[in-house]
Parts: structure tokens; C-alpha cells; sequence
């Protein structure tokens, strides 16, 4: 069972992937690809977790990490920690390329929601990756 757990700032947005997910058009593939979702709250863990410590738990705990479009601005920014850490057997994070248009527009989430699926679908070919945008 995969499991994917939502950055802190993108929690309302896997709400939405979720009401995506199991809409009737989409609702088998979900159920498919077997898929749990988390929030760090539900874990346990701090929102204020540097970026660093949130993708070391991710790796440590076999989750799958979705974020908003996050910067390098230090050295444990998710970013400068792919850079660093990142290897062939690493999870990758998904990054939602525009996270405002995503709470703004339907067809643009419903493209995100679809990109994840298939991403979701073919994780064992995508370890390794780093970083990948959606859609």
C-alpha cells in the first residue's frame, strides 16, 4: 500500500485531490492504485518541521511527499536537501507547480489529480527522480 502524505501548507489541497480521486470517473483507479493519505498533523509531526527533517521522516517512513512549489532559500530547504541527499532510492517528493491556480480552477486540478495517478502508479519506476512537478 502506498502511502502520501500532504506538506503542511497543501493540506486543503489533498482534500480536493481526494474528492477528485473518488469521484465516479476516477473512483476505480484510485482504488487501484491503494493509496493512503496522511497530513502531518495526523502524524504527529510539528508544521514547522524544517524541510529537511520532513523528507528524512518521509524517506524513513516510506511516504510519498506532496508540497506546494517550494524555493531553495537555505541549506535545509527541500530543494538544497534533494540536491545533497537525494539517490536512486529515494521516494520522490510531487510538487504542485501552482498551488493558488489548483484552489482556483477545476480543469487545472483535475490535470494535477490525473498526473498524480499516473505517477502514483509507476512510483517504483519514478525512485530516485527528486523532485517532479504536476501536472
Amino acid at each position: 500500500m502506498l502511502k502520501l502524505i500532504a506538506d503542511h501548507d497543501i493540506e486543503g489541497h489533498l482534500d480536493v485531490l481526494l474528492r477528485i480521486w473518488t469521484s465516479p470517473s476516477r473512483r476505480e483507479t484510485w482504488a487501484w492504485v491503494d493509496c493512503r493519505t496522511f497530513t502531518l498533523r495526523r502524524l504527529g509531526w510539528a508544521e514547522n518541521l524544517p524541510d529537511f527533517e520532513v523528507w528524512r521522516l518521509c524517506q524513513q517512513s516510506g511516504m510519498v511527499l506532496l508540497t506546494g512549489n517550494r524555493n531553495e532559500e537555505s541549506e535545509e530547504s527541500l530543494e538544497a536537501t534533494l540536491k545533497k541527499h537525494n539517490t536512486l532510492e529515494c521516494l520522490p517528493v510531487f510538487t504542485i507547480g501552482d498551488p493558488k491556480k489548483f484552489m482556483l480552477d477545476a480543469i487545472y486540478a483535475g490535470k494535477v489529480a490525473d498526473k498524480l495517478l499516473d505517477y502514483l502508479s509507476e512510483l517504483d519506476r519514478l525512485m530516485g527522480a527528486g523532485r517532479l512537478y504536476v501536472p
